[in-house]
């Protein structure tokens, strides 16, 4: 089963001329096709939300990266709301040990977009989400994120 899933990026890497890189949402390492997947990447963007559990699984990850020897750009923490039952962003990069990239809030707006089938940088484009997650993709770039509004 592992061996299919890393032909199958193996054969997607390869076809896709023109492109200096290629994001994937991988598995987390409790899936069976997780520890699989971090012989897939060049690099890793690891992905977390603020609550304990997915804090330590990323810490984990970036363990596992790391003993790969597969560098880490960084963390982003997806769906923030800043209540006391996540951990802060020091936090986070403390148990993790690597530096936090981006903090997407926790926005209404994605919850519209997912009901109408649209992208929420399309659907809100200036909502909290759209913004952080056009920035993120600007530095991943790197480029410099410039609102429409300026």
């Amino acid at each position: 089963k592992n061996d299919h899933f890393y032909d199958h990026f193996s054969r997607i890497k390869r076809n896709i001329p023109g492109f200096s890189f290629v994001i994937a949402d991988l598995p987390s390492l409790a899936h069976p096709s997780g520890r699989a997947s971090l012989a897939l990447p060049t690099e890793l963007l690891l992905v977390t939300t603020a609550d304990l559990p997915s804090v330590i699984e990323a810490a984990k990850a970036a363990q596992e990266a790391d003993a790969l020897h597969i560098p880490i750009t960084g963390v982003v923490v997806n769906m923030l709301r800043h209540e006391s039952s996540e951990l802060s962003l020091p936090n986070i990069r403390a148990l993790v040990q690597k530096p936090i990239v981006a903090a997407i809030p926790d926005d209404p707006a994605v919850r519209q977009s997912l009901r109408i089938k649209h992208p929420v940088v399309h659907s809100h484009p200036d909502s909290a989400a759209s913004v952080a997650l056009k920035r993120l993709a600007a530095g991943l770039l790197g480029q410099e994120y410039r609102d429409s509004l300026q």
